[in-house]
């Protein structure tokens, strides 16, 4: 469940400091807690044997990427069995895994005549190399880098859409410990387009969208002549709803919102599609959820995260970790530009926060979050609501 805490000013107590992430000592705030789902990769090296022939000698140097200099060389000879890529790269894979130390770095496994080796962790700290190959080639398909961390203080959001009625989706865990956030990333207008072809007349088109908490089904009359009066009709009848647009041409159905807090998932399909001639093709879709309603809250300033170096604490909850949340109450927030009470609230891609609109920003509405006004240190003060 929720935390839900008030703090107090007390006499002869220590002057609370104001970091960003900070919740605004002597005001009550919820916390929730999430995970920070930006993906974690393992390295991944894909080895690819020189096949000539049977009974060849493949091997390679492997050693960590943060220190090479204790390496071990890899090496096998394969049998009279291996007459073909495919063969080879396996027999190599079971050698390499045969290896205490070789297999150590990495796990091999066979796609066609590759030798795929990947850590057995992920992160940075378990990337390692190949060097001095014997007879083949070597490409690296995932860096295994560490991702992308949440720093105190920014705005963090749910991957994933709730699905219509509220229900969490399939993607996403029923309990709050495991919800997972995310970095947001710029949206756009939500918006579908579809493209319909081969209509002979009389046939009901079914336009399912699902908008908001709300699920509607849209169609035309059953004795439309053409298909262009059919979308026309279908289009009218979106257009009624609040929040939704739709446009359409000769063949082309679009719907879109622009609406804070919307989610947007449309579907075409013919009533009947056992007897109908009717061709639907979706062309193009956007249905990113925007921030108002996916935002979490503001991560916030802990001193419990791992540090980074000895005595050196972290500011950032990494990729993996579990990350608290201000989800309501008043949070101090790094701000670059002047803030008044009651200024809307912008985040960029980055989480960071703004009080005017650029590209790559998107407004949080006011039911949600408003700017307190300014702070000491470079810091504004935000209400979420």
């Amino acid at each position: 469940m929720p935390g839900f805490y008030q703090q107090y000013n007390e006499v002869n107590t220590r002057r609370q400091e104001a970091y960003e992430g900070v919740p605004l000592h002597g005001n009550r705030y919820e916390t929730r807690d999430a995970i920070n789902a930006n993906p974690v990769l393992a390295h991944i090296i894909t080895f690819t044997p020189t096949f000539a022939a049977a009974e060849e000698t493949y091997g390679y140097t492997i050693a960590s990427v943060a220190n090479p200099t204790e390496a071990h060389t890899f090496s096998v000879t394969t049998t009279s069995a291996a007459t073909t890529a495919a063969l080879a790269a396996a027999e190599t894979v079971a050698a390499h895994n045969a290896d205490p130390i070789a297999s150590s770095y990495a796990e091999a496994t066979v796609s066609g005549d590759d030798v795929v080796l990947t850590a057995w962790f992920a992160g940075a700290d378990s990337q390692f190399q190949l060097t001095s190959l014997v007879l083949g080639t070597q490409a690296t398909t995932a860096t295994g880098a560490d991702p992308t961390a949440i720093p105190f203080g920014r705005a963090v959001i749910f991957t994933d859409a709730p699905s219509p009625g509220g229900a969490l989706s399939a993607s996403q865990a029923t309990s709050i410990s495991d919800e997972f956030c995310a970095l947001p990333s710029v949206a756009s207008p939500l918006n579908y387009a579809w493209t319909l072809g081969g209509y002979t007349g009389n046939e009901v088109i079914v336009v399912t969208v699902d908008f908001g908490e709300k699920s509607y089904v849209f169609q035309n009359d059953a004795d439309t002549a053409d298909l262009e009066t059919a979308l026309d009709e279908i289009s009218a009848r979106i257009d009624s709803v609040s929040g939704l647009t739709a446009t359409n041409t000769a063949t082309v159905l679009s719907i879109s919102t622009d609406e804070d807090g919307a989610y947007l998932k449309t579907q075409v399909a013919a009533l009947d599609a056992d007897a109908t001639s009717l061709t639907v093709a979706e062309t193009s879709a956007n249905d990113f959820l925007h921030y108002g309603n996916t935002l979490l809250g503001v991560s916030i300033y802990t001193q419990d995260t791992d540090n980074d170096a000895l005595g050196v604490a972290t500011t950032e909850y990494r990729a993996g970790e579990g990350v608290k949340i201000v989800s309501r109450g008043s949070v101090y927030v790094a701000q670059t530009t002047s803030v008044q009470r009651g200024n809307r609230v912008w985040i960029d891609e980055d989480g960071v926060f703004y009080t005017a609109a650029a590209s790559g920003r998107t407004q949080i509405p006011l039911s949600r979050a408003m700017y307190r006004g300014p702070a000491n240190n470079g810091l504004g003060i935000i209400d979420l609501l």
